[in-house]
């Protein structure tokens, strides 16, 4: 049994051999090692097979192949391109546009807007920040402040306080 380990049998390979069963090779001799094992593995996927097909061939469940081998080395990639692409949403961004003027402008929805360039006030900027105090500066209110910019009357509230033009309540 070691001379057929040694030659790069695996336990199955050498069952069928000598006419026992994987596990009492596997008692006898103990567990293959696990680089012969994702060798055989790999091989077989570079002749086109699937982990199925590798899984029967080799007596082992497909998921433990599936782990062996990793999900990543598919030919073909899961899914499709994004869509929508963060970095033009960016620069829409700096430009003074919310979430809902970029998200017509870039034909999607807000809640892709928010999930691929966040919610996150740094990404207002300084033009958000003056629109804010000057329409602050003509007596709008928060609501009125935030329908007229596209975000919601807390975002307003939330930068008007942190320029200090409203007091703590």
């Amino acid at each position: 049994m070691l001379a057929l380990r040694e030659q790069g049998f695996t336990n199955r390979e050498i069952g069928e051999k000598l006419h026992y069963s994987r596990n009492a090779v596997f008692s006898r001799i103990g567990r293959q090692p696990k680089d012969l094992m994702v060798k055989k593995m790999l091989a077989l996927r570079e002749q086109g097979m699937s982990n199925r097909e590798i899984a029967e061939a080799i007596g082992y469940h497909q998921l433990t192949v599936y782990r062996a081998i990793g999900k990543n080395t598919r030919k073909v990639p899961r899914g499709h391109p994004p869509l929508f692409k963060p970095e033009e949403m960016l620069e829409l961004r700096k430009q003074g546009l919310s979430n809902r003027k970029i998200s017509e402008a870039m034909g999607c929805d807000v809640s892709t807007v928010d999930r691929l360039i966040g919610r996150m006030s740094h990404h207002y900027g300084q033009v958000f920040d003056e629109s804010v105090r000057n329409l602050h500066v003509q007596g709008l209110s928060g609501y009125r402040i935030g329908q007229e910019l596209g975000v919601p009357a807390e975002t307003v509230r939330r930068h008007a306080k942190q320029m200090g033009l409203t007091k703590e309540r």
